[in-house]
């Protein structure tokens, strides 16, 4: 099983409706296919300030990999504030010892592609 983690960081996108995005992202990941388990989590890191983890469970990494590209970050209404402001990771295990950082809002930031799995 292969865990994502959408991390939005709403402080860097002050105009992203983060509730709307939360409440989108949840309803569309419970009629996929090749999404076994999802939820959300709110945070606030004292330092780097406020957080929202969107997470999946999935066998299929490379649907919900499509997916999150072409529905959450190239998405009409959300993508231009989330690519602001989001970080894509994944990983196989549940510890978070490994993983692999698809997207990064900083664009200087080296990213790693699916296929490194």
């Amino acid at each position: 099983m292969t865990i994502f983690c959408i991390q939005i960081q709403p402080d860097l996108a002050p105009t992203l409706a983060i509730d709307a995005l939360k409440t989108y992202v949840e309803d569309a990941a419970k009629q996929l296919p090749f999404v076994s388990r999802s939820g959300a989590i709110d945070g606030d890191k004292t330092e780097d300030g406020p957080y929202l983890n969107l997470m999946f469970e999935t066998d299929q990494p490379s649907e919900l990999w499509d997916w999150i590209v072409e529905s959450v970050l190239e998405d009409e209404t959300f993508g231009d504030s989330v690519s602001q402001c989001a970080m894509v990771i994944c990983t196989e295990t549940e510890d978070w010892d490994e993983y692999l950082l698809l997207y990064h809002f900083d664009e200087t930031v080296e990213i790693d592609s699916l296929e490194d799995a």
